[in-house]
């Protein structure tokens, strides 16, 4: 079970800094955003989340971690299929596609983190939970390597295309 839940993190670590990193590039060169205004596109989804962290702790420890990772998972591939479908219309498309996948990508690291801690024996807690961090930095590491890559090798296809499919 644990092995699963690692493969879990370093997924979700994967699309949130693949994400964080096409974002900005996206706006800036598919709408010719300044950087305030990236900011300002970006800027509500991180403060959302922040705002519904207090909720999603306690209604994960009410309902169950499982149902918050799986309903967490349902968000993020709505939201990449919306990006993936319409990501070129206009920037609202990324700001509420963030609005969604902040808050879904919080619940779900804290859902992984809260059964992470439970299905340990509490002598391996703490270098369990460590490694769980690592696989996740690995995973977000990892993704933007591959986000940057596929942007290269995408440079024939319009940026709306590139974009869309990375």
């Amino acid at each position: 079970m644990y092995r699963k839940l690692l493969a879990i993190g370093f997924c979700i670590m994967m699309l949130n800094l693949g994400n964080l990193f096409l974002m900005p590039l996206a706006l800036a060169n598919l709408f010719d955003q300044s950087p305030l205004a990236i900011g300002f596109t970006i800027a509500p989804g991180a403060v959302l989340s922040a705002f519904l962290t207090p909720f999603v702790g306690r209604w994960i420890d009410k309902y169950d971690n499982v149902r918050f990772l799986i309903l967490g998972h349902g968000i993020l591939a709505f939201v990449l299929v919306a990006f993936w479908v319409d990501l070129g219309a206009s920037p609202a498309v990324i700001l509420f596609g963030y609005l969604c996948f902040s808050p879904a990508v919080s619940a779900t690291i804290a859902s992984l983190n809260n059964e992470t801690s439970r299905i340990l024996p509490a002598k391996l807690i703490g270098s369990g939970m460590g490694l769980m961090q690592l696989i996740q930095f690995f995973g977000g590491s990892f993704s933007v390597v591959v986000c940057g890559m596929l942007l290269e090798f995408q440079k024939k296809n319009s940026l709306v295309s590139a974009y869309e499919h990375v």
